[in-house]
């Protein structure tokens, strides 16, 4: 690549939080030479490992920055993980469906994410003990793993410690400009600088990576280009950008060991 590139490294955890920040640390030292690198851990790994010990999100986030991560890779929430954690109740009938969540703001960026994949009506309504429902299409809940925003919990948690945030979206379910533009809208929203696509793709491949282009420039964020590990579409996506990108490489704990 050419042009104005950086250096991200991403690194992702697998095993016990005294493990990985003995590894991060050793990492960092190896890196800090180089001004341009910057140190993410995967949030996924931050929630199993805070379960694990019994400590606070903000707890386990702040050891690894004391450790030396600057910021902290967020996937994009789906459906099916809302409904997982208990977040999400889907009730499906013929022609509609019903949602229930349990916030106003949950409920908003659901509604925001699904109307921009799977256009129809939608309608929002709030019930009785907290509970918020929203109404869609049937066709909206026929891909579970399609985005729906980001974890509220998560972004407070970050900011709370002082950690970046690259947003990691999803893929599945866009088909159309309004979808990648609501797609990178949320991104920016949830306080990202950096977007590091999740899958084995990037946003809009194949017929809508110029649009996932223009929608990054138009919201200042810069994307994420996995080395190691290319996604379909990385390249035309770096080309339209004229390779203003971040440079990611994702690297496990026993591959840091090797290193």
């Amino acid at each position: 690549m050419t042009g104005t590139q950086r250096v991200f490294l991403v690194i992702l955890f697998a095993v016990g939080l005294a493990g990985s920040l003995l590894v991060l640390s050793q990492r960092v030292a190896v890196e800090r030479s180089n001004a341009t690198v910057g140190v993410a851990v995967d949030f996924l790994e931050v929630e199993q490992l805070a379960g694990t010990t019994g400590g606070s999100l903000e707890a386990t986030m702040h050891q690894f920055k004391d450790a030396g991560a600057t910021h902290l890779a967020l996937p994009e929430d789906s459906l099916a993980s809302l409904v997982e954690r208990g977040e999400a109740s889907v009730f499906a009938k013929p022609g509609a469906t019903r949602i229930k969540l349990g916030s106003a703001y949950r409920l908003h960026r659901v509604a925001a994410a699904l109307s921009s994949r799977f256009p129809g009506d939608y309608g929002r309504v709030s019930g009785n003990e907290g509970a918020y429902w929203l109404t869609a299409p049937a066709a909206a809940v026929t891909l579970p793993s399609t985005g729906v925003g980001y974890s509220r919990d998560a972004l407070e948690a970050a900011r709370s410690v002082g950690l970046k945030i690259v947003a990691r979206p999803r893929w599945e379910g866009i088909r159309s400009r309004a979808g990648v533009e609501r797609a990178v809208e949320l991104a920016g929203k949830a306080g990202a600088g950096i977007v590091v696509f999740n899958g084995d793709q990037v946003l809009g491949f194949p017929g809508l990576v110029n649009a996932t282009a223009e929608s990054l420039a138009a919201k200042g964020l810069t994307f994420g280009f996995i080395e190691l590990a290319p996604q379909l579409g990385a390249a035309s996506l770096a080309g339209a950008l004229d390779f203003e990108v971040v440079r990611v490489h994702s690297i496990t704990e026993p591959e840091m060991r090797t290193l």
